[in-house]
């Protein structure tokens, strides 16, 4: 609650937003419900095409003529760098659910929906945080939709054209033993794929974070707020969680103070990996979670 009062107090600074608490409920409403329209209208459409999208985009890293296997070997052979001339791989999938295929389509839909939304969904949502910005603050963050779209797809592209490249190949051929041979789920493969994908998009997003961190002298309190959240998300997902399950429930994510090494605002450290385990769990839930923007 004291994080939404914090921005409906801030847009009702702005004249072009003198609205009640309700008021600006009612637009967030409606600003989600449009980004939700969006990717759905998005899924559907790779939904009835999910087919050819699975066999030529999912699937297109484990041919052995995929496009950047090939200029990856013509790339080495030309540096004479024997890493980059990639071994041919064969690779069987199994299926070992009932449904399996047929959710996974629903999942496949999904997540490319949520890529080629991506740019109206952040314009939905930072048409409802702009009000809360003053005039120099907006200056540093003039076309922040665009190049957080730019680097978004920049990401997804580096992390599908040449991380999933590298990585499924180099598990493909790894053996400890002649005697074993891989059948991959499809649901694995599927798994390896989003998180390398939409993790590579995300992280190629923090070059916008940091921008407006350090750009000029304006500390843009609205970033020191999405610390905010996201730190009280976390201590919810770690009181949550037993300290004895490890990397099966996937990373969590610890704030460290960066902001204060790079100098930038003065709130709530950013984003890295990893979790405090057994005791140092329930002292870091007790840790205050206010910011000074908030």
């Amino acid at each position: 609650m004291r994080i939404l009062n914090y921005f409906f107090n801030k847009r009702g600074q702005s004249k072009q937003a003198q609205m009640a608490f309700v008021d600006h409920i009612e637009e967030l409403r409606w600003h989600i419900i449009r980004a939700i329209l969006a990717i759905l209208i998005a899924s559907a459409y790779c939904f009835f095409n999910i087919e050819w999208i699975f066999t030529n985009i999912i699937l297109g890293p484990t041919q052995n003529d995929f496009i950047s296997y090939q200029y990856l070997n013509k790339l080495g052979a030309l540096l004479h760098i024997s890493a980059l001339q990639l071994q041919d791989m064969s690779i069987q999938f199994q299926n070992t659910e009932l449904s399996g295929q047929f959710m996974m389509s629903f999942s496949v839909s999904f997540m490319m929906g949520l890529i080629l939304s991506f740019p109206f969904v952040f314009w939905e949502l930072w048409k409802f945080i702009r009000p809360a910005l003053k005039a120099s603050e907006l200056r540093y963050a003039r076309g922040i939709v665009f190049w957080s779209s730019l680097l978004f797809f920049i990401g997804v592209l580096f992390a599908y054209y040449v991380i999933a490249p590298f990585t499924i190949n180099f598990f493909a051929n790894y053996q400890l033993s002649p005697q074993f041979k891989n059948i991959i789920t499809i649901t694995n493969y599927y798994d390896t794929m989003s998180d390398l994908i939409m993790g590579m998009g995300l992280v190629f997003e923090l070059p916008v974070i940091v921008f407006m961190q350090l750009a000029g002298n304006q500390k843009i309190q609205i970033y020191q707020c999405f610390h905010h959240i996201i730190n009280s998300i976390q201590r919810s997902c770690m009181l949550g969680t037993k300290p004895n399950q490890g990397i099966d429930r996937g990373l969590q994510i610890r704030f460290i103070p960066l902001n204060r090494e790079i100098g930038g605002m003065n709130g709530p450290p950013v984003l890295a990996f990893g979790r405090p385990m057994g005791g140092d769990r329930a002292a870091f839930a007790q840790e205050p979670t206010g910011c000074a923007a908030c």
